[in-house]
């Protein structure tokens, strides 16, 4: 999924594995227990991203260390 472009797309109950996201974007997305377990997400994109955490819709900052830090990456 290299080089994807992913525009007000909803991610629930997903595990992604091993995939590669590198230069991908995410705009206006919400994610709800998802997973990123061993992916490669250098040089991704965010813009507009939503997690759902504990009972609610959290905004995440437009960079990739806080898009990593809620997935553990």
């Amino acid at each position: 999924m290299t080089r994807a472009e992913f525009d007000r797309t909803h991610f629930e109950k997903c595990e992604f594995l091993g995939s590669d996201f590198a230069a991908s974007y995410f705009y206006n997305c919400t994610f709800k227990e998802t997973k990123f377990l061993e992916c490669n997400l250098d040089l991704i994109g965010i813009t507009d991203v939503k997690i759902w955490e504990s009972q609610e819709w959290v905004k995440i900052e437009d960079d990739l260390s806080s898009f990593e830090k809620h997935f553990g990456q």
